[in-house]
């Protein structure tokens, strides 16, 4: 899954340009917008969606990010399942960014154990991505900010 925000107002547009640009290369993408988010279903990998991007650039976009995995765990052991899924797909983290409001159970005491098990497991690299935990349609996702380079910084 790709999340997409968009400059207010393009949705529409931004969502009908990222399926236009996925099609060719997935016939069985789907998208729709949420609460002002794009979600793209999308079979393609984050480094092809990444690529593809980059080649065909889309106007008002102000950031994508591919959804790595969903958290089924509680916030206290948040850490290890965020490990355990990074491990699985090959990720290696620059820095992690918490979009997480207490209702979804966050709180700044759980930050400080989520880097420490990051560090222990390796998963902390300067040449790494930057991983986002998000809440998506009532569910906590991991995310990974794809690089475009069209993109404002």
């Amino acid at each position: 899954m790709l999340l997409v925000s968009a400059r207010r107002g393009h949705e529409k547009a931004v969502l009908r340009d990222v399926l236009d640009a996925l099609f060719p290369y997935d016939t069985n993408v789907s998208g729709r917008h949420e609460g002002g988010l794009i979600l793209v279903d999308t079979s393609l990998s984050p480094e092809q969606v990444e690529s593809i991007l980059n080649m065909l650039p889309i106007r008002n976009v102000l950031s994508a990010r591919y959804v790595l995995g969903f958290l089924r765990a509680p916030p206290a052991v948040l850490a290890e399942e965020l490990c355990r899924i990074l491990e699985r797909r090959g990720v290696k983290v620059r820095r992690v960014r918490v979009r997480l409001s207490s209702r979804a159970g966050w709180s700044q005491e759980h930050y400080a154990p989520l880097h420490a098990a990051l560090r222990e497991k390796g998963l902390l690299d300067p040449g790494g991505r930057y991983v986002v935990l998000e809440e998506v349609s009532g569910r906590v996702a991991i995310t990974m900010v794809l690089n475009l380079q069209y993109l404002p910084r």
